[in-house]
């Protein structure tokens, strides 16, 4: 039974242990914040969505998994997919994603009762290294014209970086100069603060800024 309810475990946690759970417990949350908005952008979803994917499988998963270091949400990876695959062709992206996580569900629990994960051990570190490679690539070129706040368009990985050339004349100074910006802001204060932390502090300042100067409705 508690091999398959490790919440039960917790009957078992002393009071001088709570700290070492709590403190951790904090600081993935800091960083899962900022990294579920991002991936909900890079999928095409409204930024909520991103909390709600971070959220809702790291409590079902912290109840039912059996392992209590597997990291679990959503990734780079995934949001990627889901961008290029799902959403972009769906008339309802939402409802679109939503549909997809419960199918990709019901497989992982059929994958999962067929003892089916023993199949990753055969995939080399090579082919992992080129799919993280292109999935950033990807995300990089995806994530230009919001840098510049341009239009974007879809397409392969080269008509969308040509696309993004053509239109630096129509680029918006004020959204080019909050990006760099947050870029060297979360660059400095990584000297200083605890991994996962800067980009929130950043994520924050970013959002009192755009409210405090009105820039929502520029």
């Amino acid at each position: 039974m508690r091999s398959f309810l490790p919440f039960l475990d917790l009957r078992e946690l002393e009071p001088s242990e709570l700290r070492h759970e709590v403190l951790p417990a904090i600081a993935t949350m800091v960083m899962s914040v900022p990294q579920g908005i991002a991936y909900a952008l890079i999928a095409g979803l409204p930024p909520a969505m991103g909390l709600y994917a971070g959220a809702i499988p790291a409590i079902v998963g912290s109840l039912l998994r059996s392992s209590r270091v597997v990291i679990v949400g959503p990734t780079n990876a995934i949001s990627l997919i889901i961008a290029t695959s799902v959403v972009a062709a769906a008339e309802d992206p939402v409802q679109a994603a939503a549909t997809l996580a419960l199918m990709v569900g019901v497989l992982q629990i059929a994958a999962g009762l067929s003892r089916l994960d023993s199949l990753v051990d055969y995939i080399s570190t090579s082919v992992v290294a080129g799919y993280i490679t292109g999935a950033a690539s990807l995300i990089l070129v995806g994530q230009l014209p919001n840098l510049t706040g341009t239009e974007g368009v879809g397409g392969d990985i080269a008509s969308r970086l040509v696309a993004w050339i053509t239109t630096l004349d129509d680029a918006n100074p004020l959204a080019l100069g909050i990006g760099i910006g947050s870029v060297v802001g979360i660059a400095a204060l990584r000297r200083v603060l605890p991994k996962g932390v800067p980009a929130l502090v950043i994520m924050g300042g970013s959002i009192a800024l755009t409210f405090g100067l009105g820039l929502d409705d520029s």
